[in-house]
């Protein structure tokens, strides 16, 4: 995510990387990356930044559920399409 703008770790990191986390830690690193991925127009009040800040990670708790949730494993598969195995990452 190095080369990744904020707006696009926002979106690629609940579809593509926090399923294959365990809740308790996707869910605490999408509340880090909230404020930093959320649109914030200048100017905002402290209260709907917050409310700004909360719509972002329900949207992106609600993208984590679509993609079929949390604590998904990985799996190998080489490029003649054998399967080899399965990656649990049940520990962080």
């Amino acid at each position: 995510m190095d080369d990744a703008s904020a707006a696009a770790a926002g979106k690629l990191l609940p579809a593509y990387g926090i399923p294959f986390m365990p809740e308790n830690v996707g869910r605490t690193l999408m509340r880090r990356i909230a404020p930093f991925v959320a649109k914030i127009p200048p100017g905002t009040g402290p209260a709907q930044t917050a409310r700004i800040i909360e719509a972002q990670y329900k949207q992106m708790l609600h993208a984590v559920r679509s993609e079929g949730g949390f604590g998904q494993h990985a799996i190998i598969v080489t490029s003649d399409s054998r399967h080899l195995a399965a990656v649990p990452f049940a520990s962080w």
